[in-house]
């Protein structure tokens, strides 16, 4: 289970969960992301522990000890999966979080969403089983399947904008309030 990560310059193109751990790791160990400074298809902004793909502005590999900068468009697929994480604040700006961006974040208790975030992608919180707490923000249109399944969420309010709820979006949660 590695602990750093190094992009040389010449990489340009990395694929969906290219260092996502196999069935049979505990969690994800990695603690840096660092990236080659001729790279002309990447960026790592500095003491940031983050890979964001330029083209699109898509935030692809974070770690447990990543800061989420501003000006990224999007948190990619798996991007987060497994992390030892355990407070995310995603800045303003940010409009679509990944199918199991953040899947298996089992230290995850603090969630923070922007306003302008309008999608949360099939299974992105999903098994994130110490985040009790989320509050959905206005602007939000669409919750994937499964997106908060298997957390303990007690509480939501679903906001008025919303709308699409997907297939077991809350299934095995701790809900007894549903606004």
């Amino acid at each position: 289970n590695f602990k750093a990560i190094h992009i040389p310059s010449n990489v340009h193109k990395i694929g969906d969960k290219a260092f996502a751990l196999d069935e049979f790791a505990n969690s994800n160990r990695l603690t840096s992301i660092t990236l080659d400074d001729r790279n002309r298809h990447f960026n790592s902004p500095q003491g940031s522990n983050v890979l964001i793909r330029k083209k699109d502005k898509a935030l692809i590999l974070g770690c447990s000890n990543s800061t989420i900068p501003k000006g990224i468009k999007s948190i990619g697929y798996g991007a987060f999966q497994d992390c030892l994480i355990s407070s995310v604040n995603i800045p303003e700006g940010v409009l679509h979080i990944g199918d199991s961006a953040f899947i298996d974040c089992r230290k995850l208790t603090e969630l923070h969403l922007p306003k302008s975030i309008k999608t949360l992608g099939n299974s992105a919180f999903q098994r994130c089983t110490a985040l009790t707490d989320v509050v959905l923000p206005e602007g939000l249109v669409e919750l994937g399947k499964y997106c908060f399944c298997l957390t303990d969420i007690d509480s939501i309010t679903i906001p008025g904008g919303i709308k699409v709820i997907g297939d077991n979006a809350f299934s095995y949660t701790q809900l007894t309030d549903i606004v």
